[in-house]
This record gives C-alpha cells, structure tokens and sequence, in this order.
C-alpha cells in the first residue's frame, strides 16, 4: 500500500542537478527528494535532499512520496501511476517517445508538463 507523505520524488538524470535546485528553490514550502547519477552521497540543499542512484531506496521514496517529477519515459510514470502519485513530466528533447507518452497521458488527464 503506498503512502502519501509530504515530498515531492524528483527522478531527471539528463538535468544539471544546478538546473534542477534553481527551479525547485523557489518552492521552498515544498520538500523534494532528488535522485541524480551525478550525486555521491546524500546531501541536504534548502528543501531538497539530493540523494544517489540507489534502487531500494528510490522504491521506498517512490511509494511514500506525494507526487513525481520525471521525464516522460514509460516505466516512472507507469509506476507512479499504478500507486496513485501526481506527476510532473517533462519529455526530452528531440525524444518523439516520450513526447507522445507525455501527450497521451495529458489526454487521459493523468499527467501534466
């Protein structure tokens, strides 16, 4: 059974973890926890706790968390879906897959970006 707690799951591997902090510090109201391949070990910045690539873990913040911020790949927001987390997408660039995910999932009003 997930659980809702109050954070928000951040999963955008092909974003500058700067690029990512400079948007998510102007919701400073908010907790995020931030997952990126460029990151060593946990690290606390404002209101985001910036985490590295670790599955168990990214699974037990994925059942807990409140919403997901991702791209808009198939496997992240299928599962975020099937435990009833709010998404954020944000489809790559020049990625027609994940631009069309995206646009269905908008269709369906199970997503937004």
């Amino acid at each position: 059974q997930a659980e809702n707690d109050d954070f928000v799951l951040v999963y955008l591997p092909f974003e500058s973890i700067e690029d990512i902090s400079d948007l998510l510090f102007h919701f400073n109201q908010q907790a995020f926890i931030c997952y990126h391949p460029d990151v060593i070990e946990c690290e606390q910045v404002e209101n985001i706790e910036l985490r590295p690539l670790c599955h168990s873990n990214f699974q037990h913040h994925l059942h807990r968390c409140s919403g997901v911020i991702a791209n808009g790949g198939f496997e992240l927001p299928s599962e975020a879906l099937s435990l009833g987390k709010k998404l954020l997408l944000k489809p790559l660039s020049g990625q027609f897959e994940q631009q069309s995910n995206v646009a269905t999932l908008e269709d369906l009003g199970l997503a937004m970006s």
